[in-house]
């Protein structure tokens, strides 16, 4: 199917759907008729996740900076603390937009679970290179008493 024909713009929206796939191509041409052939391949893909509160792109990255460092965990933990350990939304409302990401798991909720994971990929990272840092030892402690915290709440 053909998305955008003639155009002359260099960027377009695509409106898209949870849970598909995208492939597209692009077949240039220039003033004086010469067009270049169809593509065999994709130029680009992508995945639509069904997870909107997920980063796409790398599930550890809370604030999608393009890294993974204690930030996301706080990101996340600030959450927990505020708002606490919920079911999110199917649909972020506009002032909800991510990021960032709070998902971690993609079981379209925010929980203790979601810090853990981020800290535990810290800690695989930084042991990998070189051993524990004190911050991701202190992440680490944060973790369990956000863990602990919402155990004993849940039992009261």
């Amino acid at each position: 199917m053909i998305w955008l024909s003639s155009i002359t713009t260099l960027q377009a929206n695509y409106t898209d759907t949870a849970g598909h796939k995208y492939a597209f191509f692009s077949v240039a041409s220039d003033n004086v008729g010469n067009r270049e052939a169809a593509p065999l391949s994709s130029d680009a893909t992508t995945s639509v996740s069904h997870h909107r509160w997920q980063n796409p792109t790398n599930r550890f990255d809370v604030d999608d900076d393009g890294s993974v460092a204690p930030i996301d965990v706080l990101q996340i933990n600030n959450n927990l603390r505020r708002f606490g350990t919920r079911a999110l939304p199917e649909t972020p409302t506009a002032i909800q937009l991510p990021p960032p990401f709070i998902d971690v798991d993609g079981y379209d909720s925010v929980a203790p679970i979601d810090v853990l994971q981020v800290i535990n990929f810290l800690r695989r990272r930084t042991t990998s290179v070189g051993g524990e840092s004190n911050l991701v030892v202190a992440l680490t402690q944060l973790a369990d008493e956000q863990a602990t915290e919402t155990i004993m709440s849940s039992n009261a």
